[in-house]
């Protein structure tokens, strides 16, 4: 799998999730062992101006010498920069890792519905 088909996957899921159920995001977030809960986090919204907060945000807090990881979207000129760590976008090795952690929630979730019908 490289990164092109990875985002090409990404781009064209189908949205078939109602927007305001997260039913099926905690299921894969419990399949991944919570990684959530492991880190602290800030979650910006509104209407305007997150992303700029968001950076901001980000690198005051890296001058406190913290390890900081961001996750906006949409990407300027590469998919990578959509998550950042310490203000550098993820390496194609790290977002090809994490596609197929999550692909293989997915999996074990479906395979789990399977088993129980």
């Amino acid at each position: 799998m490289n990164v092109k088909a990875i985002i090409d996957f990404i781009e064209h899921l189908p949205r078939i999730h109602q927007k305001n159920d997260l039913t099926y995001i905690r299921r894969i977030l419990r399949e991944l062992n919570e990684p959530q809960d492991k880190v602290k986090t800030f979650h910006i919204t509104g209407t305007n101006g997150k992303g700029s907060t968001a950076y901001y945000l980000s690198r005051l807090l890296q001058k406190t010498g913290q390890s900081i990881g961001l996750f906006v979207s949409p990407y300027v000129e590469m998919f990578n920069e959509r998550i950042q760590i310490n203000g550098q976008p993820i390496s194609d090795e790290l977002l090809i890792s994490a596609y197929r952690a999550v692909k293989n929630a997915i999996r074990n979730i479906q395979k789990n519905i399977q088993n129980l019908t």
